[in-house]
């Protein structure tokens, strides 16, 4: 049998401030980071993810910005995903103490 060809995760550069790039590197995956128009990451070839924090996601609704965000990812990949990080998400991080200040 062939070795498993260990799993790619393209990470858009600007997320590497938030603490889900490492932690997604410690659980074995490979995470390369490129700067990316649509999304915040490429889990495959038709498969993107945009990340917001509770915050961010209440000002890109009032902002309008959550549209314009969800309707590039379905024209450019057949499964956009949002995953919204909550505290609770977070519980264990560097971020979860800084949400809870």
């Amino acid at each position: 049998t062939k070795p498993k060809k260990a799993r790619a995760i393209i990470c858009d550069a600007r997320e590497f401030r938030s603490s889900l790039p490492l932690a997604l590197y410690g659980r074995g995956l490979t995470v390369v980071p490129s700067t990316l128009v649509v999304g915040d990451y490429v889990l495959a070839p038709d498969v993107v993810v945009e990340r917001k924090s509770v915050s961010d996601l209440h000002g890109s609704l009032q902002g309008g910005r959550l549209a314009g965000q969800a309707d590039a990812m379905a024209r450019f990949y057949r499964t956009p995903l949002l995953l919204i990080e909550t505290t609770a998400s977070l519980k264990g991080t560097p971020s979860y103490v800084a949400d809870t200040r």
